[in-house]
């Protein structure tokens, strides 16, 4: 995950902040982030196990696909002196 958000930044720690279960629809489904904004997901398509999912935060929006395996990281702001990072991965 470290390597992932390093673009440009070095993270000397991360700390979970919450963890949610989300069923995404295409609708979109607002959920409340700690530094008091909202992030808006919506399932755009599923295909052969792959979700493209739009994923809109304030200043920023973006789609992605996101499969079985791995996350997607979207930056959400900032949060007690520090970068806000929304992360989206399939359950366990």
């Amino acid at each position: 995950m470290q390597l992932a958000l390093s673009q440009g930044k070095k993270y000397g720690a991360l700390k979970r902040i919450s963890t949610q279960k989300v069923a995404l629809q295409t609708r979109p489904t607002v959920l409340p982030l700690p530094n008091g904004k909202n992030a808006e997901l919506s399932l755009l398509t599923l295909e052969q196990g792959v979700a493209t999912i739009k994923v809109k935060v304030p200043q920023s929006e973006t789609t992605s696909k996101l499969g079985r395996d791995g996350s997607l990281y979207h930056q959400a702001g900032e949060w007690q002196g520090g970068d806000l990072w929304l992360v989206l991965s399939q359950p366990k």
